[in-house]
């Protein structure tokens, strides 16, 4: 039998003791080893005696580990269903004499045993969440050896834990979808102690009634503490809010409180409380302390009151979830984060907007949480249960390993204010295992304060169904997005741009048209009855740097030398660099939304839907500067817009000028800005004389002493054609007119005309013949030097974008020339639009290339103006009138790219691709080249 280890509630301070909890885990100090094989003749995870003689090994076979981390990540390569082993030395305080003694495992990936002293104490299968051990027998020593066995659990070879040879896998199945074995001591180890009458477990649950809160608090403890006292107050800061003394008269004591106007608990205001109880003997000494934090909300969902059976109210107002799905990466450790890397992860998602966070698909850590509870962050807490019975995967978990972690899950998530859903699994097949059953019998019996969620759900065929809230992944950005009778939560979202390796390997274009997909998305699901919201798959880059190219098991997306799905972020790359998709996330997810702005006399009129849950607009302020960033005004939001609703805001006194920026904040974040009254700016040339010849059967173009570029060979392409690319060649039929021919009939016409020095290139259909469809077609002109940079102005999404970011509306990205992109991955302090490294898509093996900045490998879409600099300081210009042009000066073969059309597909997942087009006289494809010898 696998040992059932409690979980207790870490204390506050035992005795008066403060150091009655212990880390054993630092990643600054070497003070685990690792031995890097098996040992034979081991007992298995199943024998009746498993103790085993550890003194026997030598101790120059035990390596210096980093714990906690992925094993992997230190440079073990380890391999399934085979045991490993940790050890270190552990001081027992003299502090915890007298004290029974535990030990806190808060991840250990998948499977673990512990021995101390050589001497088997106990084991536990699943690699995400918390579980003790008590190792009290062994207070009176000073210090005792401990060892930890680990396992990554997949396939059918023999070993401890597979005695048999049957083919297994863990319930997480998270190595898996990591593309490496991730086993290993994931989360933080704590050796801490309780007094022999103990506080067991504390479980707050709250309700709101207008401006007053309450609190139920159940209380477990020890068996013996009879006719002691247990002292409970809430507090605010050092304010006593509620408090109360109790005679115990059994093991479990409910307390409740009342607090008038309280300060409630939400995402957009994450006001904390603490609970602490005192645990006192006949003096009234304090046997044991322990401080929760916890937040006033409640929850209302299923219709509960009378509310709306398809929507979620958070202290009685309507919430909408702008979410993220999350994995644990960290670009050191791999699943295995540091703190102050969390900290800052759910920070930066607070300041772009996001509301949520889905847990996928494994809990995060109680620290997290903590961290959730008071930035405001609601959390989807998902259990360690992934591609189970669906999909055409099996399930070769037992039952009662989804069930067990489920409840260890809740145990420790359950106080945390922030944690609004239950998530029994992750698109698995409901009737496959009855374990998905035991989990929603198992919550609803523990917790009904918050509601529940399956995927996937259309695989559920008996009743009750076991969700309250119905889970769908990757419905069309602009379809109907709401649900009539429960509420529906699009809990993947939106995929960002990965699996076009292709694309993404040359060209970031498909990045900047992604944000077109999550505005229409977001504004869809926001305007939708009963759409609770989205979580865009996914929030962070699952790529992993691996030590040694042999360590990637499983599957491969990749073609560059490193493990993972790949670039799906749209927050943070794996350096935790913000990528452009963060700024249009932001942008779509933002609160404020401008709906019109009119300049009026010495005032500034916004209509503005207030797409907050629980803020009013006068919460704000607003700030807007000039051209030059100086301030022309800064004030508070004078008028009351109510969540959801839409209203007027006017900004006065003001003097209008060009240029303006208005920028919204709440708090310190800064929610929206918008240029108001924008100057239109126009490119001053000295321009060349530009002639077009035509030279063995291309178009050269030239000024009269230097050739710049060619038009001719493959130089035309189209989209698609019934599943196939198209390219043709030029011939020419007639006086500056010529045809590409694509080999069925059907082809473009382009015609070159003198305009001044300019040349006037415009391609349209055949005259003689209808033309395809096209998703987009493309001009290929061959550049005859090498660009230095690009330089464009267009129109643009948003009319507000960061320095530096690639969608921007005009700017300057320089090439930066020659990169080694396949040294070991490093890159602090190089932003990610300057980056030149390309990790995922090209192999160390790979020869150097040249290659450019990403700001630069990045087609500019709705171009009016596009120039290429070339180090003599020349410049081919691109001019045009037409809709939906595209730009690209590709440093890989040395052309520059002119399209028309904004047909993505690549892009898939749900997303929003663009529309298919027809060439004609009426839409037809047409541009101007000049060449300037010196800008002034």
């Amino acid at each position: 039998m696998i040992n059932k280890a409690s979980l207790y509630q870490l204390p506050t301070s035992v005795n008066g003791n403060l150091n009655c909890c212990v880390p054993l885990t630092d990643r600054d100090k070497n003070e685990w080893k690792f031995l890097f094989r098996e040992i034979k003749n081991v007992p298995d995870a199943f024998s009746d005696n498993q103790n085993v003689d550890f003194s026997v090994i030598a101790e120059a076979e035990w390596q210096s580990v980093t714990v906690p981390s992925s094993l992997v990540m230190q440079g073990f390569a380890i391999e399934n269903n085979t045991e490993y082993y940790y050890k270190r030395t552990v001081r027992l305080p003299d502090d915890m004499k007298g004290c029974r003694l535990f030990l806190r495992f808060e991840g250990v990936y998948s499977n673990a045993r512990v021995w101390i002293d050589n001497r088997f104490v106990g084991s536990h299968i699943g690699g995400f969440t918390p579980w003790d051990l008590e190792i009290t027998e062994y207070a009176g020593k000073s210090e005792v050896e401990l060892v930890v066995g680990v396992a990554d659990m997949e396939g059918d070879k023999k070993s401890p834990w597979n005695p048999t040879g049957d083919y297994q896998s863990n319930s997480a199945w998270a190595s898996y979808y990591a593309h490496h074995n991730i086993g290993g001591i994931l989360r933080d180890i704590t050796l801490y102690c309780l007094p022999e009458k103990a506080i067991c477990q504390t479980h707050i649950e709250t309700t709101v009634s207008g401006s007053d809160a309450a609190a139920k608090v159940t209380v477990r403890l020890s068996e013996n503490c009879k006719g002691l006292t247990l002292s409970a107050q809430i507090l605010d800061g050092d304010s006593v809010k509620a408090e109360t003394r109790t005679a115990i008269t059994s093991a479990q004591l409910d307390l409740s409180f009342s607090v008038p106007g309280a300060k409630l608990w939400d995402a957009e205001h994450p006001n904390l409380y603490a609970l602490q109880l005192s645990l006192l003997d006949g003096s009234n000494n304090a046997i044991q302390e322990n401080i929760t934090k916890f937040g006033f909300r409640e929850i209302t969902y299923g219709g509960k009151n009378g509310t709306a059976k398809n929507k979620i109210y958070v202290n009685g107002k309507e919430i909408k979830l702008r979410g993220v799905c999350r994995h644990d990466v960290s670009r050191l450790y791999g699943r295995s984060v540091p703190k102050e890397e969390l900290y800052y992860e759910i920070k930066t998602y607070k300041e772009h907007n996001i509301n949520h966070i889905r847990t996928s698909h494994y809990p995060v850590s109680d620290y997290m949480l903590s961290v959730c509870d008071e930035l405001g962050m609601y959390v989807e807490q998902e259990n360690a249960a992934c591609f189970k019975g669906a999909n055409n995967f099996e399930v070769y978990s037992k039952p009662e390993d989804f069930l067990r972690s489920f409840a260890e899950m809740v145990e420790f998530s359950r106080n945390h204010p922030s944690v609004m859903i239950w998530s029994i699994a992750n698109e698995s097949g409901f009737e496959k295992s009855r374990s998905f059953r035991d989990c929603y019998d198992y919550i609803k019996k523990t917790d009904r304060t918050r509601p529940v969620i399956f995927s996937y759900p259309d695989t559920v065929r008996s009743r009750p169904l076991p969700y309250d809230i119905y889970s769908k992944h990757y419905a069309k950005v602009q379809s109907g997005l709401g649900r009539k009778y429960m509420p529906i939560l699009h809990d993947e979202f939106a995929h960002v741009p990965c699996y076009n390796t292709e694309d993404l390997a040359t060209d970031n274009g498909c990045r900047v048209f992604w944000g077109e997909s999550i505005k229409r998305g977001w504004d869809k699901i926001f305007d939708s009855d009963g759409a609770l919201g989205c979580d865009i798959w996914a929030a962070i880059d699952d790529v992993f740097y691996l030590p040694q190219k042999d360590m990637e098991k499983h599957q491969n997306h990749l073609k560059g030398d490193c493990a993972g799905y790949g670039e799906w972020g749209c927050v943070f790359d794996p350096f935790k660099r913000l990528k452009p998709e963060a700024y249009l996330t932001k942008k779509a997810f933002s609160p404020v939304r401008i709906i019109s702005s009119e300049l009026c006399g010495d005032e500034i009129r916004f209509q503005i839907q207030n797409r907050f849950d629980h803020t009013n607009l006068n919460e704000g302020t607003v700030t807007v500067v000039d051209g030059n960033g100086h301030e022309l005004y800064s004030g508070q939001i004078k008028e009351r817009v109510e969540p959801h609703e839409v209203g007027t805001v006017r900004i006065f006194p003001i003097s209008t000028q060009e240029n303006m920026t208005v920028r919204f904040f709440f708090g310190e974040a800064e929610t929206e800005s918008i240029v108001l009254n924008p100057k239109r700016e126009t490119t001053k040339l000295t321009l060349t004389d530009l002639v077009a010849d035509l030279e063995n059967g291309g178009i050269l173009l030239r000024t009269k002493t230097h050739p710049i570029a060619r038009i001719g060979g493959m130089c035309l392409q189209s989209g698609t054609h019934k599943g196939e690319r198209k390219t043709a060649k030029l011939k020419k039929v007639g006086a500056k007119k010529y045809q590409a021919d694509f080999g069925f009939g059907k082809g473009f016409v382009l015609l070159i005309t003198k305009q001044g020095g300019k040349l006037k290139l415009t391609i349209r259909p055949n005259a003689l013949s209808s033309f395809l469809p096209i998703g987009k077609a493309q001009l290929s002109i061959e550049l005859l030097e090498k660009p230095d940079s690009v330089s464009w102005q267009r129109e643009s999404l948003y009319s507000v974008y960061p320095d530096g970011h690639i969608a921007r509306q005009k700017g300057t990205a320089m090439r930066e020339g020659k990169s080694r992109r396949f040294e070991e991955p490093d890159v602090s302090g190089i932003k990610w639009e300057k980056d030149m490294t390309a990790f995922s898509y090209y192999p160390k093996t790979a020869e150097e290339n040249e290659t450019a900045s990403n700001d630069f490998k990045t087609t500019r879409l709705n171009i009016r103006e596009y120039g290429v600099h070339f180090s003599s300081e020349r410049k081919l210009f691109v001019e045009t009138d037409s809709e939906q042009i595209g730009a690209y000066a590709d440093p890989f073969d040395g052309k520059l790219k002119i399209s028309k059309g904004n047909y993505t597909p690549s892009i898939a997942w749900g997303n929003y691709w663009g529309e298919k087009q027809r060439l004609s006289r009426k839409n037809d494809f047409s541009l101007t080249l000049s060449v300037s010898e010196k800008e002034k």
